[in-house]
This record gives C-alpha cells, sequence and structure tokens, in this order.
C-alpha cells in the first residue's frame, strides 16, 4: 500500500502540467510530428475519404458511392461534414493531412482543459486515454471530434449552458450520428429546461445542417444527399460486427437484430434508473451513453472504442469500488494496453473474436451490480462548474 501511495504521489507531483500552457503547445508540437510520422499509406485512406467527400459534394457528386481512383472504402458521415472538410482541400492532400492531425490534437487539448475535474483526476484521465487517442489520431478518424462533442455537450449541460450543450449535441450527430445520443441527458433537469433545451437544439440543427447550402447552392440536392446518407448508415454496408452484434455471432446465439436492440434498450433504461436515483451530476450518465453507443453499434470499428474507453475511465475514477477497479484494468488490457500487430494471439482475439466488446460488456455488468448492490461509494473527481 505504501508503494503504491508513494506512485500516486509522483503521478500527482506532475499532474499540474496538464494546466500548463508551455507544455500544451509542447504536447501539441510533438504529437503532431509523431502522429504524422506514424500515418502510414493503409492510414491515410480514411483522411483521403474526408478529403474528396468536400470535392464531391462541391461538384454536385454522389457523397455515398465507391471512388476507387481516389481511396477505398465509403464515405460514411453526414454532409455536414464534408462541407467542413473545406478548408483541408485549400492544400495538397499529403499537407492538409498534417494540418488534420494538428486540428485533432487542438480538440483534443481545448476538451481536456474544459472538463471540470480537479487537476490530478484530469492528468489521471490524460495519461489512461491517450494510447486511444493516439490510435485514432494516427488513423486519421473522426471520433475524436465526437467524443470532444459528447464530452462538451456534459460540460456545458452541467454549467446549464443550454444553448451550448445544444449546439455540442447537434456537432456529434452531424459528424456521427450515433453520437447524437449524447442528447438524452437533457431528460435529466426541469421541464423547463428541456423546452429550452428543445428550442436551441432545433435552432442549432436547422443551422447547422443548412450548412452544406453554402456548398450545394441546391435544397433539393441537398435533401438527397441527407436521404442518401440515412441509407448508407442503415444499410448492412457498414455492419462490422465489433460490437455486441459480435458477440451474438461469435457465441452463436442467433439474436436477430430487433432482440439486440431490446437488449441495448434495456441497458439504456438501467442507465435511467441508475442515474435518477444515485446521481445528480450526469457524469455517469454521459459515461454510461459513450460506453453502450459503442456496445450495441453494428458499424463499431476497433478505433471506435476511444468512446467505450472514454466512458469506461470516467467511471473507474468517479466510483469507487474495488470490483469496479478490477474489471476496468481488465478491459482496459484487452481494449487498450495490448497493442495490435505484436502477439498473433492477441490479434485473433480482437479481430475474430470481438475481445473488445466481450470487456466492455463485461465491465458495463460490473458497473451495474456493483452500483445496484449500493456498495460503491463517490469519488469527489469534479469541481464546481
Amino acid at each position: 500500500m505504501k508503494s503504491n501511495t508513494k506512485y500516486i504521489e509522483v503521478i500527482d507531483h506532475y499532474a499540474y502540467f496538464v494546466n500548463n500552457r508551455r507544455f500544451n503547445f509542447l504536447f501539441l508540437v510533438i504529437l503532431s510530428i509523431f502522429g504524422y510520422i506514424s500515418t502510414f499509406p493503409p492510414n491515410e485512406n480514411n483522411f483521403s475519404i474526408f478529403y474528396y467527400s468536400y470535392i464531391h459534394l462541391s461538384n454536385n457528386l454522389p457523397l455515398y458511392i465507391l471512388y476507387p481512383n481516389e481511396h477505398f472504402d465509403y464515405f460514411f458521415y453526414n454532409p455536414v461534414f464534408a462541407t467542413l472538410m473545406g478548408p483541408f482541400t485549400l492544400f495538397p492532400v499529403s499537407i492538409s493531412r498534417f494540418f488534420w492531425i494538428i486540428f485533432l490534437t487542438i480538440i483534443f487539448e481545448y476538451t481536456l482543459s474544459k472538463l471540470p475535474l480537479k487537476i490530478n483526476y484530469k492528468f489521471y484521465f490524460l495519461l489512461l486515454v491517450f494510447f486511444d487517442f493516439f490510435n485514432n489520431l494516427t488513423h486519421m478518424q473522426g471520433n475524436i471530434p465526437s467524443v470532444a462533442c459528447m464530452l462538451l455537450c456534459w460540460v456545458y449541460f452541467e454549467k446549464e449552458n443550454f444553448l451550448l450543450a445544444t449546439f455540442f449535441t447537434v456537432m456529434a450527430f452531424a459528424i456521427k450520428g450515433y453520437a447524437g445520443i449524447i442528447g438524452l441527458i437533457f431528460l435529466f433537469t426541469s421541464i423547463k429546461n428541456i423546452k429550452k433545451s428543445f428550442i436551441y437544439g432545433l435552432f442549432w440543427f436547422i443551422i447547422i445542417h443548412s450548412i452544406p447550402l453554402l456548398v450545394t447552392k441546391s435544397i433539393p440536392l441537398l435533401v438527397k444527399n441527407y436521404k442518401e446518407w440515412i441509407e448508407v448508415i442503415s444499410s448492412s454496408t457498414i455492419r462490422e460486427q465489433y460490437s455486441f452484434f459480435g458477440i451474438n455471432q461469435v457465441l452463436n446465439l442467433q439474436l436477430t437484430d430487433n432482440v439486440i436492440y431490446i437488449i441495448a434498450l434495456i441497458f439504456l433504461l438501467i442507465g435511467f434508473y441508475i442515474q435518477k436515483l444515485y446521481f445528480k451530476n450526469t457524469l455517469f450518465l454521459t459515461s454510461w451513453l459513450m460506453i453502450i453507443v459503442v456496445l450495441f453499434n453494428q458499424s463499431a470499428e476497433s478505433p471506435t472504442y476511444i468512446f467505450a474507453v472514454v466512458g469506461m475511465t470516467l467511471l473507474f475514477l468517479y466510483l469507487k469500488n474495488k470490483y469496479i477497479s478490477i474489471g476496468y484494468w481488465i478491459a482496459m488490457s484487452i481494449c487498450t494496453f495490448f497493442p495490435v500487430g505484436v502477439i498473433s494471439f492477441v490479434d485473433t482475439l480482437k479481430y475474430e473474436y470481438f475481445s473488445k466488446a466481450f470487456a466492455v460488456l463485461f465491465f458495463a455488468i460490473i458497473v451495474i451490480i456493483s452500483i445496484l448492490s449500493k456498495k460503491t461509494e463517490i469519488n469527489e473527481i469534479t469541481i464546481e462548474a
């Protein structure tokens, strides 16, 4: 115990770096350079998809078909996302790729700075999610902005700044549709605030989803793009199985999609029940939504688990329970700490047996049991909003 306490004291000693501007700038520069160097050709494809989506949109070309001469795989994002990629197309792909990495790093740092966590817990959070952040950075995924929007929604919701909270909710949806689930935290405020948030949300939804008009100059074409987007995200084209759908396959449970969605609804309602009964701060529900949005997502890929990792880490820091702690370290060992391409057995578990999904489900069940058995205390990790 003494050695553990001493280790924690050493970590706490360096926690002040999180709020140090020079450290943040140095962190930004180093991370961007290493991120750029680490973006090997296979990973460049993700950014190429984003890059050319704006070019296709601005030339009134279909967004959701294959362009094998430019990249492989489909563009699955909202037309708003394609529009926001416009500034990056001012430069060649190889240069814009570096700016994209800088942009993602800035978003990560900004979100970290806004989290209302005590400085030592903010430092723990940084250390624990860093690997998944860097993994997404090198893959140049759109998960980082989505995670940031979900967290910033929670930040401003707790401050009762519903105008900004709804802005980040709509932006989360505009980047990755399923990230809009964070809007469910608005159910945990007064009726008056719910009505106000609904009006704000509707305002932002119209404004943000009208942005592509600046490029397309055509309402019918924009409506067509949105219809095609809804079709592609609801089709089997993006069925990756890195979720409960994979568990269903591996265990040969033969559950239909509707049954899996009912199970997802049960997990969601359990989260609502726990939030209502045990917590005032919506940190629990925010974390829970980030976990289940991946766990029951048919389009989840390996990098998508940054959502779950962030959610699990916040719960690990927030909830004081030895079983939750054990479950967290087991889940993180499977999801994060064993690198891909080093041990073939681990790779097989991750990609053929969907071990990440099993790990997150295991952690979620432990959290439910630990809280409902009333053996869990709360760590005061947040500061006043």
